[in-house]
């Protein structure tokens, strides 16, 4: 990304991600855009996790027959935007997290090790956190 666009800004996670509303200005300042909008960061995107309930998953989003009825009932009722609301929060509200394997943890860490030390050298960043 640094060769092909002149302007790059990086965020780390642990560092940035604290206070949502400072992060958010960083960003919106960095793109030169109003940094006095104040966004809604109470809803959640892409959370992950496994069904509670493996009949209300199957049946709101496996179910082809169950979406081919809803859905253009829904449309009438809703926007494609509310729809899609309606479904996120329908499902995070019926998700287990699930954390992390410490197996996992440690092949993640050793496929990404040299693009983490890559980066600290990058940024000029200690970064070993993520490796311990």
């Amino acid at each position: 990304y640094l060769n092909s666009f002149k302007n790059v800004k990086i965020f780390i996670y642990e560092e940035d991600f604290k206070n949502q509303s400072t992060l958010l200005k960083a960003i919106f300042d960095f793109l030169e855009v109003e940094t006095d909008f104040e966004a809604n960061t109470e809803e959640k995107f892409n959370m992950t996790g496994v069904p509670k309930t493996s009949w209300y998953y199957s049946l709101l989003f496996k179910n082809k027959s169950f979406k081919k009825t809803i859905r253009p009932v829904a449309q009438l009722l809703y926007s494609d935007t509310k729809i899609q609301k309606i479904k996120r929060g329908m499902l995070q509200k019926k998700l287990k997290r699930v954390p992390m394997t410490g197996e996992t943890r440690m092949a993640l860490k050793q496929r990404y090790r040299e693009d983490i030390l890559k980066l600290e050298t990058l940024l000029h960043k200690d970064l070993s956190s993520w490796l311990n």
